[in-house]
């Protein structure tokens, strides 16, 4: 099993520094790697993490959001269009095995730090025995569905883009996405694909993963308090039927805590 990583060692996404060479014309943007392993959201955050060419059409807002739920304490400055040189500053039912898991962290860190622990296969116990999943799936299923509660803080990381102001279906993707993704994922019996070559499958063939692509009102503004949207409760989770197992609920159960009830305090990245 791939040993688990500490908060402190979580690898943080850097930006693509922008050439300080005149781009061409012909040049083509880059859109985003859907095989990004980040779930859901690969596009979106690909384009911070990946060396391209081009990233021309960064966003203030996709750069906001980055800031605001995934590095708050290290924000990034803005990407201008065009490779400009010039920035401005950004501000920046089955139960769980290890539900206490970097609890203390934001849900997008924890998020990472859980997809960092399951993602690859550790053969030999070292560093340089990290490889993909290519057998052994199963392994991989029970790491993300029932050791770790990577969907819940999927849900509140998805949560924080949202109150941000996010776009639906590039930045952030709704609790009906990642309920239906991850009952799909957890009941497969047995599992015969790697967990991202799934999740992609998955989006291009289920009904649920279409969705609107609609701005989210901005409720949160600049604050970044984790207590603003989320409240983690990871003690259930989403698992395959077997017929040794009590059937299990649809859904995913998960409680959400909403500080803009009766006050709207500002705009959210």
């Amino acid at each position: 099993m791939p040993k688990e990583v500490a908060a402190s060692t979580v690898t943080e996404f850097e930006p693509y520094a922008p050439s300080t060479t005149t781009a061409s014309a012909s040049r083509s943007t880059f859109t985003g790697d859907a095989s990004y392993p980040v779930f859901p959201n690969a596009n979106y955050i690909s384009r911070f993490a990946i060396i391209a060419d081009y990233l021309s059409d960064i966003t203030h807002l996709d750069t906001d959001l980055l800031n605001r739920c995934y590095l708050p304490s290290r924000p990034h400055r803005y990407v201008e269009p065009r490779n400009q040189t010039k920035r401005e500053d950004s501000w920046i039912y089955i139960k769980i095995e290890k539900p206490d898991y970097q609890e203390d962290s934001p849900p997008c860190h924890r998020q990472g730090a859980i997809n960092t622990n399951c993602r690859l296969q550790n053969t030999n116990g070292t560093f340089s025995g990290l490889r993909k999943y290519e057998d052994n799936f199963d392994e991989q299923q029970h790491c993300f569905c029932e050791k770790y509660p990577f969907f819940e803080a999927t849900l509140g990381c998805q949560k924080c883009l949202e109150m941000h102001g996010g776009i639906e279906g590039w930045h952030w993707f709704p609790e009906s996405y990642i309920s239906a993704a991850a009952d799909a994922y957890c009941s497969e019996n047995p599992p015969t694909k790697e967990f991202f070559d799934y999740m992609l499958d998955w989006k291009a063939t289920a009904a649920e993963a279409q969705i609107p692509s609609t701005t989210a009102e901005d409720l949160l503004g600049t604050r970044t308090e984790v207590s603003l949207y989320y409240t983690a409760s990871p003690t259930t989770g989403s698992k395959k039927n077997t017929s040794m197992a009590e059937p299990r609920a649809r859904g995913l159960g998960w409680v959400w805590t909403v500080a803009c009830i009766s006050v709207v305090i500002g705009a959210l990245m």
